[in-house]
């Protein structure tokens, strides 16, 4: 019984992360897309600055997204034992 409730808790747990990742995997795709558009725009302007941020925020996105996709990894090693 206390087993079963266990194994239903952690069920939930899995698939309230997976639904968080496919959200975080969707807003970091918008972000980079934002930010590629950001390193465009100062180009056109010629403002080094905003070039200097949209490069930066896009490099913290690409980790971010990286760390998601390791994460999932994990999980999918720790679902498939």
């Amino acid at each position: 019984m206390i087993l079963d409730l266990i194994e239903l808790i952690i069920s939930v747990m899995v698939i309230i992360f997976l639904i968080a990742c496919i959200f975080f995997i969707i807003g970091g795709i918008m972000f980079s897309v934002l930010c590629i558009g950001m390193i465009i725009d100062g180009l056109i302007s010629s403002n080094f600055g905003e070039v200097g941020m949209g490069v930066f925020a896009l490099v913290v996105t690409v980790f971010a997204l990286l760390m998601v996709f390791t994460m999932l990894g994990m999980l999918f090693d720790f679902l498939k034992d």
